[in-house]
């Protein structure tokens, strides 16, 4: 008779140690939030079909998509390979099809209703936008090379080629009833007209210089409108004559004329502008959200404007030039980048671009938001949702808030010098401590409540001064209070994290180096590297055999920190070790060489004790050092290679099981995973569409939380 219990099948009546919950089970319960006109990356292009009922938007989440406009919902999508972003989507004439430019140099022909691709156009590299000719026989589309290719339909190679010297194509019109064709990028010469039949440049008639994001004809052929740098301009497509300029504080990036071309909607600085397209008159704008905007479009019949909006879609009424949707209030544009759960599911906490707001779990209504000066974009709940914090985004000389999580009061800052790193706070599953990188070598701890500095934790092993009072853990270079410090060169660390438990504490560092501790006693393990290259993201599971998980580029690692089942006897290896420090040479020289022999299945034993016989302490730092050259030249423990990308691994509480994010834009996955037999494997996956960005898992509800770059949450639970 056998049984499964977790994931592994074992023989009834064997002793088994605990392993994970089975997560195969794990179902979706809901979703917190409303993905209307949402996508998971920000908003690239935006176009009105002729019927204004429908509309095509673009996004860096891998996805061009077509909404209903009545009730913002989506119709349906077009999904890029590997997640590139979608910089243009373009409706051909006649409708049923629809041409994407995409990251990878694809410019891809679909069937408007089924989403079947029909037809791929292949740029070098990146393509950028895509302008149709009159005709209807032909389009243009640019590239990140300096190319402007024009196509047939039906075509497998290019009928013409318009190229720059160097640099990006960033946009391309036709005017002259197909006889001139205008483009402009990241060359710094302003935009340039073309030959359209013949290929050859004309040259640059304008005498605007600097990069040109938009290049946008008028409805009657008459004007065309340019954003380049910091302005926008109206010029005669013939001649280039400039009618008029508006100058912006910063970038204008995209324009659009109203379907009467009496006005122009140029964005810029996350704002909507309107102007009389006669003379410049400037008789609008709108704050629709996010940081900057990349798309506006009108309706048909001109009376509401579409713009996006970080990750979003924004409404706006063209005649009161008032903003309909999203409502004031909603969560940030920019989608989730932080997200803070309490440990029964009853408080959560979301972060955007600068501030932070509760959301209501139930209804998935925000309240109010706490503001920063500085941007803050991180944030964790500790003590069972008593407290928040939230972290800057980038250098502040006060980069840490602690937040009360019931109002949002500031209670406390915590006491670090300047730092530019997002990701360096931790605090372990019962939220007793909390972990922020103090520098680039050290990391403190925080005592929770009050938050006052319990200790420093170093990863420079010789620091050149010591503290006045006897430190047990001096020689281990760890327990250095951080004025302590000397010049030494340590690891740098780059990411932090603490074993749910509170067992363990770890440290990403450049160069390919991971520092671990054992909280529990202050011994700081031998440091590992797993290659030349900064760590991105690391881990310590629970349980009683923990694994050190580093997410490493493409690239997913698992060194186990204690032994495994299988393995040589703890007892036959202490022994072993033991006759390092023999009075007789050759029993020294047969322990060595056998030890050596163990390889990586030694590396977790030597962990275990610590030696006071200085001879012995010596051969297994030399021991250990040759394992060390080998990690370093490419052979860690375990490895799993993602092609799409790793990323934001947690450790799951209460198991030895972590769950991270698998490829990159709206259809990435999330993977739990544990190691097995040596391998890790992915024991389950999930696909929320929405575009994961932030993962929480609460042992006690049995429950996954999930944040999404789209704004919504989503919520798995275990049986």
């Amino acid at each position: 008779m056998r049984m499964k219990i977790g994931i592994a099948t074992v023989a009834a009546g064997t002793a088994v140690a605990a392993g994970p919950p089975d997560f195969t089970t794990l179902r979706h319960a809901k979703t917190i939030g409303d993905p209307s006109f949402r996508h998971a990356g920000a908003v690239t292009c935006v176009r009105f079909l002729p019927d204004g009922k429908r509309v095509l938007s673009a996004a860096q989440d891998g996805t061009a998509r077509l909404w209903d406009v009545a009730t913002r919902r989506e119709i349906r999508r077009f999904p890029m390979a590997e997640g590139a972003d979608v910089w243009d989507v373009v409706l051909r004439r006649g409708g049923g099809e629809i041409l994407t430019a995409a990251g990878g140099g694809a410019v891809i022909r679909w069937d408007l209703e089924s989403a079947r691709e029909l037809a791929r156009y292949k740029h070098p590299d990146t393509a950028f936008r895509i302008a149709e000719f009159p005709d209807g026989a032909s389009f243009v589309s640019t590239d990140n090379k300096g190319g402007a290719l024009r196509w047939a339909w039906d075509g497998a190679a290019p009928l013409a080629t318009y190229s720059i010297p160097k640099g990006s194509v960033y946009a391309a019109a036709i005017a002259g009833g197909g006889t001139r064709l205008i483009t402009g990028g990241s060359d710094g010469k302003g935009p340039c007209w073309w030959d359209a039949a013949g290929g050859g440049r004309i040259g640059f008639l304008s005498g605007l210089t600097g990069t040109v994001h938009t290049v946008a004809l008028s409805p009657d052929g008459k004007a065309v409108a340019v954003c380049a740098e910091h302005q926008v301009a109206v010029l005669d497509p013939a001649s280039g004559a400039v009618a008029w300029t508006h100058a912006f504080p910063k970038e204008a990036y995209v324009c659009a004329w109203s379907p009467d071309g009496s006005r122009l909607a140029v964005t810029a600085e996350g704002r909507v502008h309107v102007f009389s397209a006669a003379d410049g008159e400037h008789r609008a704008q709108v704050d629709v959200g996010g940081r900057s905007s990349w798309a506006v479009a009108w309706s048909p019949d001109g009376a509401t404007l579409l713009c996006g909006a970080g990750s979003g879609i924004a409404v706006v009424d063209a005649a009161s030039a008032k903003r309909v949707f999203p409502p004031e209030g909603a969560v940030d544009p920019e989608g989730i980048g932080g997200m803070a759960v309490s440990a029964d599911g009853s408080r959560v906490w979301v972060a955007g671009d600068a501030s932070m707001r509760p959301l209501d779990p139930g209804t998935g209504v925000p309240g109010a938001a706490v503001a920063f000066p500085d941007e803050r974009s991180r944030a964790w709940v500790t003590l069972d949702g008593r407290y928040v914090i939230a972290a800057a985004r980038y250098g502040a000389e006060k980069p840490y808030a602690v937040l009360d999580a019931e109002g949002g009061a500031k209670v406390a800052e915590l006491a670090v010098a300047e730092s530019y790193v997002a990701t360096g706070i931790a605090s372990d599953a019962a939220g007793s401590n909390v972990f922020a990188i103090v520098g680039n070598q050290e990391v403190r701890q925080f005592s929770v409540p009050g938050f006052a500095v319990a200790r420093d934790w170093s990863t420079v092993k010789a620091p050149s001064r010591r503290p006045a009072a006897p430190d047990p853990f001096a020689a281990d270079g760890v327990g250095m209070p951080h004025s302590a410090l000397g010049d030494d060169e340590g690891p740098r660390i780059g990411s932090l994290a603490v074993s749910p438990g509170g067992r363990h504490l770890a440290a990403g560092c450049r160069k390919g180096t991971v520092v671990v501790w054992d909280l529990a006693t202050g011994r700081r393990w031998p440091d590992m590297n797993v290659g030349g290259e900064d760590i991105d993201a690391c881990l310590v599971t629970d349980g009683d055999a923990p694994v050190l998980v580093v997410v490493h580029r493409r690239e997913m690692l698992a060194l186990p920190l204690a032994p495994g089942a299988g393995g040589p006897a703890e007892a036959e290896v202490k022994a072993r070790i033991q006759r390092l420090g023999s009075d007789t040479h050759a029993e020294r020289e047969e322990a060595t060489r056998g030890l050596a022999a163990m390889g990586e299945a030694l590396r977790p034993f030597l962990r275990l004790w610590t030696w006071d016989d200085p001879e012995i302490a010596e051969r297994l730092r030399k021991i250990e050092a040759g394992l060390d050259g080998e990690m370093a030249a490419g052979a860690p423990a375990v490895a799993l290679a993602v092609p799409g990308g790793i990323g934001s691994p947690v450790a799951l509480p209460g198991c030895d099981a972590w769950a991270a994010i698998a490829g990159g834009g709206a259809d990435a996955e999330v993977w739990i995973c544990a190691l097995r037999d040596g391998e890790i494997r992915v024991t389950h996956r999930i696909r929320t569409g929405r575009g994961p960005a932030v993962l929480q898992w609460l042992a006690g509800a049995r429950q996954l939380w999930v944040g999404n770059r789209d704004g919504t949450i989503d919520r798995f639970d275990l049986p």
